[in-house]
């Protein structure tokens, strides 16, 4: 091989995927950074306790993300094979198949909320009982989280990833100030609503850049309601059953986890049978008669 084969190093290609890799260090460094920040107000507005009972709760909503990861490496190569056929019918699919990779990070996420509690008390640590109250509503900013990967592809897809750093500086910005603003009056519940309403407009700044940057396609939105509307069903029935017999809170929590997941594969079934309107408009022109 090295007879027939030559080394050699192109300055503009090498040029080009440093342009491309570099502005994502700081997205893929965000999240521990974030972390990092929470610790230290934590630590600073209120105490090591409250430290510690946040940062346990979020070890169980980091379930969340794992599930995420794992739909999250099947999902890209999908969607850019998929965004690469002129087949109108492979377009449409793309668009069809959102509800069902989203569906298990929102079944773990159920898990989590409805079953903390059963968690905690089966395996008698006692240091576990106070996250029962935050662990499940910290939940959301995790799922809230995953979106990006699905709505917002438009900066990676016209490789201007120098904008990634304005959604991560957006949620920087919006957790230290909104931090300072609730954590002396609100204590942990504080840091819980400032990371959610940071993660959201972070979000809300991601769609915007990746839609006028490269409106690839108009993904279906209609399922995401009813999907958190499962999750906030699961929070009232934990703080309805909360500090329950563990035997009548597991089997309503069991109940409720098999109708909520019915309801959203119900959900998720029906979307693929229509057909998402606008997917891919911008690559798959209309056929004219």
């Amino acid at each position: 091989l090295m007879r027939v084969a030559e080394l050699r190093f192109d300055r503009s290609i090498a040029k080009k995927c440093l342009q491309f890799s570099m502005p994502l260090i700081p997205t893929a460094v965000s999240s521990g950074l974030s972390s990092l920040f929470e610790r230290t107000m934590l630590q600073s507005y209120l105490n090591l306790e409250a430290l510690g009972i946040y940062m346990l709760s979020l070890r169980f909503s980091q379930v969340v993300n794992g599930i995420h990861e794992l739909t999250k490496y099947s999902w890209a190569p999908f969607f850019y094979k998929s965004i690469e056929q002129t087949d109108p019918e492979g377009s449409r699919n793309t668009g069809k198949m959102i509800s069902f990779y989203l569906l298990p990070v929102f079944a773990a996420a159920l898990c989590v909320i409805l079953f903390t509690e059963g968690f905690v008390v089966v395996a008698g640590q006692k240091a576990y009982a106070s996250i029962i109250e935050y662990a499940p509503i910290l939940v959301l900013p995790a799922i809230t989280s995953c979106l990006s990967v699905y709505y917002a592809p438009g900066i990676l897809m016209s490789k201007r990833t120098i904008w990634s750093i304005v959604p991560v500086a957006v949620q920087f910005v919006a957790l230290s100030a909104l931090g300072v603003l609730l954590l002396p009056r609100f204590g942990v519940y504080g840091m819980v609503f400032a990371k959610l309403a940071s993660i959201i407009l972070a979000f809300a700044v991601h769609v915007t850049i990746s839609k006028r940057l490269y409106p690839v396609w108009d993904p279906p939105w209609k399922f995401v309601p009813i999907y958190f509307a499962a999750v906030l069903i699961a929070l009232g029935v934990h703080h309805g059953v909360q500090g329950k017999s563990i035997v009548l809170s597991c089997l309503i929590s069991g109940i409720v986890f098999g109708g909520l997941l019915a309801s959203c594969v119900f959900t998720a079934v029906r979307c693929s049978r229509d057909n998402p309107a606008g997917a891919l408009a911008t690559i798959v022109p209309k056929q004219v008669a």
